[in-house]
């Protein structure tokens, strides 16, 4: 069948797993998430491990998804996920209140960027950090924010993910 069929994961200590109503809870120190299960598949539970399975070969694939979901939800409720966004150009900044985040990108006017509720942000100088447990929504909320100023290839002004390089263009040429 699958690699993943029948591949038991063992629960950490200190993370709670709950199997019912088409869902998996997982609940752990860094806080709590979960994820629906597909139809077709079944949790073989035993003591502190849980395994996935399927009886119908098309639905092979939703067996190492519901793996690897189950796999990203414990770490997350265990370690918690982050991403660093880098803010470079004159007069760029950004500042947090409440749940949004306001930026300066050099537009005539202030972009706002909303927060969900699980992820936590701390800025730095340039430096925008988001948290959570959730890998999905740091991803989503993170890819939104860099959306609202992408980087200019001549330069390389804009938000970047710290560490992201850019092969700059060259600018056009003085006349001779």
């Amino acid at each position: 069948m699958a690699r993943f069929d029948k591949k038991r994961i063992t629960i950490p200590e200190g993370i709670e797993v709950f199997v019912g109503d088409g869902k998996i809870r997982v609940k752990g120190p860094k806080g709590e998430n979960s994820f629906p299960l597909a139809s077709k598949v079944e949790v073989l539970e035993h003591d502190k491990t849980l395994a996935f399975t399927t009886k119908y070969k098309e639905h092979v694939s939703k067996v190492g998804l519901s793996y690897r979901l189950l796999l990203g939800l414990i770490k997350g409720v265990q370690e918690g996920y982050s991403k660093t966004l880098e803010l470079r150009g004159v007069g760029y900044r950004w500042s947090v209140k409440d749940d949004t985040v306001a930026m300066q990108l050099g537009f005539s006017h202030p972009v706002a960027c909303s927060i969900p509720q699980g992820v936590k942000v701390k800025i730095e100088k340039n430096l925008l950090t988001l948290e959570g447990v959730d890998k999905q929504e740091i991803g989503e909320t993170a890819a939104r924010i860099r959306r609202q100023r992408k980087l200019e290839p001549y330069k390389g002004k804009g938000i970047r993910y710290l560490g992201e390089t850019i092969v700059l263009k060259a600018g056009k040429a003085g006349k001779k």
